[in-house]
């Protein structure tokens, strides 16, 4: 059973679903244009998205990043403090990944510690994240810490992730597997996949919290479901050893086809294992619910990426 935390550090940002929303009608478009046009902000910002993701106009970077640059540019004021600080971010992760400019980590840096400084949750976890890597300055552990934490408080569930497994391995702060659990509960709550594992994890070692087997399957249920690979891995054992849940080899089987999908070597073998101890009716009921599995997963996951 795969046991260890691991680290999430995304760092690209997507478009807010209320962002997505189709404006295709070319007088929906000119009347943004108008505004944007003007000077307003929020339709500048937009705008940017629109380019970026391309909502109603053609992809195109280098527009995204001329608008996202104005409203990022200009000056501070209460009305347009959201946009400007979402523009600093979109700015920084563009210089990060070097779409519509050439890659440049440390301006990247610079972009989200602008957002940052003015309160952006998201950006404060972005500027932890290189700490934490060593991307466009040198590593801090500390330093990422101190950032996960501003952005954490303010109910970031990638910064509560990350600081969860701070704690957890004591970098950038004291060894705490409780305040680890505290923090990866929070992320969880949320629907955070990695921290839902990470608490499972707590809960099958008695980390931080009293060891409960059930607990671990129910959150590594929650995981999994979401597609991490790591809780399906974790989800078969509990079932083929009736940890937290009642054996079920057919149901093992299902949870182990997933992860070994997912590329889990062990997952693979574990499957393959499984499977001889099986009938061949039961196999095939359980290759039937490992299908069943894989398609109730990735509806969830196109759902969630709809406008």
């Amino acid at each position: 059973m795969r046991q260890a935390p691991f680290l999430l550090v995304p760092l690209l940002l997507v478009a807010p679903p209320q962002a997505m929303q189709a404006r295709e009608t070319a007088k929906g478009l000119t009347v943004l244009q108008a505004g944007a046009d003007r000077g307003d902000a929020k339709a500048q910002f937009t705008l940017g998205q629109d380019y970026e993701f391309g909502i109603g106009v053609p992809r195109d970077f280098s527009k995204a990043l001329m608008w996202y640059r104005k409203v990022a540019e200009a000056p501070a004021e209460a009305s347009n403090g959201f946009w400007a600080r979402a523009s600093q971010c979109h700015l920084g992760s563009a210089y990060f990944t070097g779409q519509g400019v050439a890659q440049d980590l440390a301006e990247a840096l610079r972009w989200y510690r602008k957002a940052a400084n003015l309160g952006d949750a998201d950006a404060q976890y972005l500027v932890g994240v290189c700490y934490d890597q060593g991307q466009g300055l040198a590593q801090d552990p500390v330093e990422a810490a101190r950032w996960y934490r501003l952005a954490a408080d303010q109910g970031n569930p990638l910064a509560q992730c990350n600081l969860g497994v701070c704690y957890h391995a004591g970098e950038g702060v004291g060894q705490d597997y409780a305040e680890s659990a505290r923090w990866d509960r929070k992320a969880a709550e949320q629907g955070n996949a990695m921290a839902q594992f990470n608490l499972a994890v707590a809960y099958s070692l008695g980390q931080g919290v009293v060891r409960d087997p059930a607990q671990a399957a129910g959150w590594y249920l929650l995981a999994a479901e979401q597609g991490n690979v790591l809780a399906q891995c974790n989800l078969a054992a509990s079932y083929l050893r009736g940890e937290g849940v009642p054996q079920d080899s057919a149901e093992a089987y299902a949870w182990s086809s997933l992860a070994a999908a997912g590329g889990d070597s062990d997952s693979a073998r574990n499957r393959d294992l499984v499977a001889r101890s099986l009938s061949p009716r039961a196999l095939r009921e359980a290759q039937a619910r490992a299908r069943g599995l894989r398609a109730e997963i990735q509806a969830r996951q196109d759902r969630s990426l709809a406008p």
